[in-house]
């Protein structure tokens, strides 16, 4: 049973862990820039990662989703 669900799991860190972080810090960029404080500090740092990832890491996480 535990390999039927790890498609989902893997689907789940890529959408919240993985290169769509990018896309929901580009959605909060103006609320992140006129009131931080806004957003909660532990939801900050994690919409902040998505500084790290690239246009190739989307397109390939876009592709591993597909897959799943």
């Amino acid at each position: 049973m535990k390999a039927a669900f790890a498609p989902f799991r893997d689907a789940g860190r890529l959408l919240y862990s993985g290169p769509w972080l990018a896309e929901r810090l580009h959605a909060t960029q103006a609320l992140l820039h006129d009131d931080p404080d806004a957003i909660l500090p532990v939801t900050r740092s994690i919409i902040e990662k998505g500084r790290h990832y690239s246009a190739l890491d989307a397109y390939c996480a876009q592709y591993e989703l597909a897959r799943l």
